[in-house]
């Protein structure tokens, strides 16, 4: 039996949610991220149940590392982590802003850039050379924090035996968690399950240590990646709360909850955060990272929650689950809101006039909504008084 089989026969198996919005939102160009928001952000993620934090990173600045540690000292029962180069003084830093957090708290991630565009015109380092550094920090990193992750900057383009060879080297040099991190978001699902599935079978070991995911949103598949990585065996997946971070962002923790969830059935990953929190700590969190959360976007957005269109309402009337992929009291979200226009129907036009107490007899709710339906979009802006304008002028 192979290793990724043994990783899928260990379903039903929880998976592990870290988080990144302290440190991949406070990286976005316009973010207003300060320590207070960062405290408030992570006290919402503690109460929605993510295990992990990705707190920032102390090597930035002393405010970054007074923050780090302030975020340490707000949570309890949450593994915090810190970020580093694969440069002893980084490393020191991530300890010193841990330092009043306990050990099996605290974590710190190193980071080398390991794709053959990053070993040749970033750091100018053999494979040799990146494995010697890898080995040499990562020991240092394991005796001064709690926990050693391993992050190939990079990842998904560099070739495969030399992430072999790597994430080895960092095992046996103390990691007991190996990151998989796609960078630039150039991954597309079929790329994450082949290589995932090259990487267990080459490296048994791994069933010894955590194995996590890091997808940006490049190519508007962070989120798919991330389910493809969570089906074929990873432990830990890391996302931000509204997808936050770098250029397009990161994978976004309530999509990724949501879709697991769901769809539990297929994918045999029970996600256990208290899922009627999403709604409320995703807009939360937004007022301190931004951006302005979009009326479209999955989940959150306010047109995810209202419809306009006709078949939809009267469906929605009958029976919600007719036009609903989920009931919205799943992530705490608002109910839904028939919003009357152009393009709705019988059904909601007369829910409305029944609202407006308008007893109209059937002939001149057919006009009324005739004459609603010509009106120019620009009209609409204001449905009851275009409503009763139009009652108006047919004269009931």
């Amino acid at each position: 039996m192979t290793p990724i089989a043994d990783r899928l026969l260990l379903r039903p198996r929880p998976v592990i949610f870290s988080d990144t919005t302290l440190r991949e939102g406070d990286q976005m160009p316009g973010s207003r991220l300060d320590a207070d928001g960062k405290v408030e952000i992570a006290r919402l993620l503690e109460a929605l149940g993510v295990q992990s934090i990705d707190a920032g990173f102390p090597a930035n600045s002393e405010r970054e590392r007074q923050a780090v540690r302030q975020v340490a000292e707000s949570v309890n029962g949450v593994v915090v982590s810190g970020l580093a180069r694969a440069v002893r003084s980084d490393i020191d830093a991530v300890a010193s802003a841990l330092s009043t957090t306990p050990r099996e708290r605290s974590a710190v991630t190193v980071f080398i850039g390991t794709s053959p565009v990053h070993r040749t015109d970033k750091l100018g380092m053999s494979i040799d050379q990146i494995e010697a550094t890898v080995r040499r920090e990562i020991a240092y990193a394991a005796s001064v924090v709690g926990t050693a992750a391993f992050s190939p900057e990079d990842a998904t383009r560099t070739e495969p035996e030399v992430l072999v060879r790597l994430y080895r080297a960092a095992f046996e040099a103390g990691a007991r968690v190996l990151g998989y991190t796609d960078t630039v978001g150039i991954a597309t699902p079929e790329d994450v399950r082949e290589v995932l599935e090259f990487l267990f079978a080459e490296l048994p070991e791994l069933e010894g240590a955590y194995f996590a995911v890091h997808f940006h949103d490049d190519l508007g598949l962070a989120v798919a990646n991330t389910v493809a990585a969570a089906d074929m065996g990873a432990d830990i997946v890391q996302v931000a709360l509204n997808g936050v971070g770098e250029r397009a962002g990161n994978a976004s923790l309530e999509e990724v909850a949501l879709a697991l969830h769901l769809h539990e059935h297929r994918y045999g990953r029970p996600v256990m955060l208290n899922l009627d929190r999403l709604y409320g700590a995703c807009h939360q969190s937004a007022h301190r990272t931004g951006p302005q959360i979009h009326a479209h976007k999955a989940l959150l957005g306010a047109n995810v929650y209202r419809t306009e269109a006709g078949v939809h309402q009267d469906g929605i009337m009958k029976n919600p689950q007719t036009y609903l992929p989920y009931d919205p009291a799943v992530v705490g979200g608002p109910g839904i809101t028939l919003v009357l226009g152009p393009s709705s129907g019988r059904a909601a036009f007369a829910a409305r006039f029944a609202s407006l107490g308008l007893g109209l007899n059937p002939e001149a709710e057919s006009e009324v909504i005739r004459r609603m339906k010509e009106a120019d979009r620009a009209e609409w802006d204001d449905p009851d008084a275009l409503l009763r304008t139009k009652v108006a002028e047919v004269g009931v």
